[in-house]
């Protein structure tokens, strides 16, 4: 059987790939290589209670358990980038709706933290 952190991230590959866009799983090599300049890290958090029509970002439905699957997964694709050797200095948090769970959103902000040593947190 596979495990959540598979599914998950085959539902939002296929969501995001219905609405043309690519998701690019760690095991392919990024379009920027790991270097000593610190980077910008963008974490997108997809979920929303209500679909806004006009909004063009990727959304989908708040669920609580699939967005709690989708943070613990998030945090494993982050280290994967600390294990290339990637840098950041400075965290983007856009989204669909980034706050819809506070405390798994500070949980994630807390362990980029620990990875790197961040000067700014932005959240949309």
């Amino acid at each position: 059987m596979k495990d959540i952190s598979e599914l998950l991230l085959n539902k939002v590959s296929k969501m995001m790939m219905h609405w043309s866009l690519r998701v690019y799983p760690l095991s392919e090599p990024p379009v920027h290589t790991a270097s000593d300049t610190p980077l910008l890290l963008y974490v997108h958090i997809p979920f929303c209670e209500e679909l806004c029509p006009y909004c063009s970002f990727f959304k989908v439905k708040f669920d609580d358990e699939l967005a709690a699957a989708y943070f613990d997964t998030l945090e494993k694709e982050i280290q994967g980038y600390s294990d290339k050797g990637f840098i950041f200095d400075e965290v983007y948090i856009g989204g669909g709706t980034p706050t819809v769970m506070p405390e798994h959103l500070g949980k994630v902000i807390r362990f980029i933290r620990s990875l790197w040593d961040i000067r700014e947190v932005s959240v949309e």
